[in-house]
């Protein structure tokens, strides 16, 4: 979750990002299956959008509008 990576700050935040997302390199994943649901609301995708120096500040401030 985002939320362990908002309690920091600068470089250590963007690494927290890094280190946790799912694929790093924001390139598809192969191995995802269109035939099984994912229910957004209890599993909502780890960050929310490609974190970039320019929105790390809304992925952090806005957590509390987003579901799960």
């Amino acid at each position: 979750r985002q939320f362990h990576c908002c309690r920091r700050h600068g470089p250590a935040r963007r690494r927290c990002f890094a280190q946790e997302t799912p694929t790093p390199t924001w390139d598809p994943v192969p191995t995802w299956d269109p035939s099984v649901p994912w229910d957004l609301v209890t599993e909502p995708p780890f960050p929310p959008g490609e974190p970039t120096a320019a929105n790390l500040g809304n992925i952090c401030g806005l957590r509390a509008l987003r579901p799960g």
